[in-house]
């Protein structure tokens, strides 16, 4: 390899190093929240993950008998698990909001039993 060319690699090298090094928050764990397809009961689980420690979040949860609101708080490690009671047969739609009111993800089951 040429001298020009290891100096155009390593100049290369050093700004991706550089960039890289200035916004580590680009590949920072972006918060997420699974909702089931289904729901085989009175009750569905909706989990998270990559939330703040102790993050205080409201679940809205839409369905056929209208629309219920539930507080939650993650787990020290950023880890999200709440039991939603169902109100029986239907589609369901579910929506986590942070303290702010920022969506942070949700998703729709269907209770069929």
């Amino acid at each position: 390899m040429s001298k020009a060319k290891r100096a155009a690699s390593w100049s290369q090298a050093m700004v991706l190093a550089a960039t890289l090094a200035a916004a580590p928050g680009v590949f920072a764990a972006q918060p997420w929240i699974g909702v089931p397809s289904a729901a085989n009961g009175p009750r569905v689980t909706i989990a998270g993950g990559a939330l703040q420690p102790s993050q205080p979040v409201t679940l809205q949860v839409r369905g056929p008998n209208g629309q219920t609101t539930q507080a939650a708080v993650a787990d020290a490690q950023g880890k999200l698990s709440v039991d939603v009671a169902t109100g029986g047969k239907g589609s369901y739609k579910v929506e986590v909001f942070d303290a702010a009111g920022k969506r942070l993800g949700g998703g729709h089951f269907v209770v069929a039993q």
